[in-house]
C-alpha cells in the first residue's frame, strides 16, 4: 500500500495528519519606531527546515508512514488490512488473522535466532 492511497487515518478515521519538522535559523522581525509593524512577509525565508516526511495522525498521534517516500508504516498497513477485512466472511477474517499471527511469530523467531547467532559469533571472537 502507498501513502497516497490513504484517505483517512486507519486507526481513528481522522482526515488530517501532521509532519514533525526541524527548523533552525534567525528571524528578522521589523518594527517601525512609531511602534507599528512593517512588512514581515519574508521573515521566515532565511530559516532552514528539515522535512522528515514522517506523518502522524492529527487526532490519535499514531505513526502513519512517510508521505515523501509514499510508504505506509507497518502498523498502519496492518490496520488498513484489518479494516478492509471487516466486510469479509468469518472464514476469510480468521484466515488472515492466523496469517498475521504466523507472520509475527516467524518475525520474532528470526530476530531471536539472529540475536543468538550474533551472540555466538561474539563469543568466538573472545
Amino acid at each position: 500500500m502507498k501513502f497516497k492511497d490513504l484517505e483517512a487515518c486507519p486507526f481513528c478515521g481522522c482526515d488530517e495528519f501532521y509532519e514533525k519538522q526541524q527548523t533552525r535559523g534567525t528571524i528578522h522581525f521589523r518594527i517601525r519606531f512609531d511602534g507599528n509593524e512593517t512588512d514581515n512577509t519574508d521573515m521566515y525565508d532565511s530559516l532552514i527546515t528539515k522535512y522528515s516526511g514522517r506523518a502522524y495522525c492529527e487526532s490519535c498521534q499514531q505513526f502513519l508512514g512517510n508521505y515523501i517516500n509514499d510508504t505506509v508504516g507497518k502498523a498502519a498497513d496492518r490496520q488498513c488490512l484489518k479494516n478492509s477485512l471487516q466486510s469479509e466472511s468469518k472464514e476469510v477474517q480468521d484466515f488472515f488473522k492466523k496469517a498475521l499471527k504466523d507472520h509475527d511469530t516467524y518475525t520474532k523467531n528470526v530476530k531471536k535466532l539472529s540475536r543468538q547467532r550474533s551472540d555466538h559469533i561474539g563469543e568466538d571472537k573472545r
